[in-house]
């Protein structure tokens, strides 16, 4: 495969119908596959190649445990905010409860038992999990 770059744009071009592409993740490109017998009019299809950008790793924070829990029934979750993709709280184990901004990191989560909150940071196909009990 024959690679060039002209007026700020990379080129590809090659005579094989099987080719190896490589770009840059989050990015779509378009690609042109031309075949040409002169003087006849070319034939020419495109095809559309978009790589994803895998999700920020998630951190759902610290654990909330031990005797600074005692008696509390409501916490304020502490997971990151994510740079790619989105996030999203759900309790994985646990009875009862409630969690008030499921898309927010910093969530307050009403609890009458113990728990198992999991963040997920999704973009598309990928997704990421992380702990907090």
């Amino acid at each position: 495969m024959e690679y060039y770059r002209r007026y700020g744009r990379d080129y590809y071009n090659s005579g094989s119908p099987v080719s190896t592409f490589s770009g840059n993740a989050g990015t779509t490109y378009t690609l042109r596959w031309t075949i040409d017998n002169s003087p006849c009019a070319a034939s020419t299809d495109d095809v559309n190649i978009t790589f994803n950008q895998d999700p920020t790793t998630a951190d759902a924070g610290l654990d909330q445990t031990g005797i600074g829990m005692c008696g509390l029934t409501i916490t304020t979750l502490t997971a990151n905010t994510p740079v790619i993709g989105t996030g999203s709280w759900s309790i994985i184990s646990g009875l009862g409860g409630n969690i008030t901004a499921a898309n927010s990191p910093t969530s307050t989560f009403y609890r009458n038992s113990r728990h198992i909150i999991c963040i997920t940071l999704d973009n598309h196909q990928s997704t990421m999990y992380s702990i907090n009990r």
